[in-house]
């Protein structure tokens, strides 16, 4: 295991190791629901929550103003026989979305569901005040919510498709921001674009399409979708769309 004190959280093994870990749980709602991977969206993990996890609930918290609405995004809290996320309101729903994602990765890899005491995990607006573990499971999250709501084999078939961005943000229902953030990753850590090159590549895709990308993702189906990194499993569930041997 490496050291967590090495860890910069800026480069890519935080979220290499994220990217990983979510391919289970998106062949998983793949399975069950009888989608590929490139078809799944937030809404399809919140189904799957609600079906698979005891207890599973989501509440709003309807802050309007003051301290809290500016700070606090959402919060999981695990008791006995209850798992609750609880979600700012005031966000927009985009961010809301996001926010369900963020917590629900928390649960996945962060809770320890035979601790009889109550954990709680919140996830505040600004990174203020974190401890380092804190700081660590938080960058899991965001970016384990990142690869959740835009798995990177969709990312790679919207580009190579030459899909329009406006499209995409609303057909999956995220914002702006959460786009340019999850588009810049992708290309950063997965076909190793400089940070820098890859902001100005994205923020150029608004006014033209995904298609300007291209270029910069030609190498990523051959490096990440073959059976050295990814399962038999997860790369039938991303390609075959009829009597797909893996569906339950």
């Amino acid at each position: 295991m490496a050291d967590l004190k090495n860890i910069n959280f800026e480069n890519g093994y935080v979220y290499n190791y994220m990217s990983q870990y979510v391919l289970g749980i998106q062949a998983d709602v793949a399975s069950k629901y009888h989608f590929l991977v490139t078809q799944l969206y937030w809404k399809d993990y919140f189904e799957y929550a609600k079906e698979t996890i005891e207890g599973f609930m989501v509440e709003s918290f309807p802050i309007a103003s003051g301290y809290l609405s500016e700070r606090l995004a959402g919060r999981l809290i695990v008791g006995d026989k209850k798992i609750k996320i609880y979600i700012n309101s005031h966000l927009t729903q985009e961010k809301q979305n996001v926010t369900f994602l963020h917590e629900f990765v928390h649960y996945l890899r962060h809770a320890n569901t035979k601790n009889p005491k109550t954990q709680i995990f919140s996830e505040m607006i600004r990174d203020e005040g974190y401890s380092f573990d804190d700081t660590l499971r938080e960058a899991e999250a965001n970016f384990g919510a990142q690869l959740l709501a835009l798995p990177s084999v969709t990312l790679y078939e919207l580009i190579v498709n030459e899909k329009d961005f406006d499209q995409v943000k609303n057909l999956f229902e995220l914002d702006d921001a959460f786009m340019y953030e999850r588009i810049i990753n992708f290309l950063v850590y997965e076909n190793d674009v400089p940070r820098l090159k890859a902001s100005d590549y994205v923020h150029g895709v608004k006014s033209n399409n995904l298609k300007t990308l291209k270029p910069y993702v030609k190498k990523w189906w051959n490096t990440h979708m073959n059976e050295k990194v990814v399962s038999d499993r997860y790369i039938n569930l991303s390609i075959s769309e009829i009597n797909n041997p893996y569906w339950e």
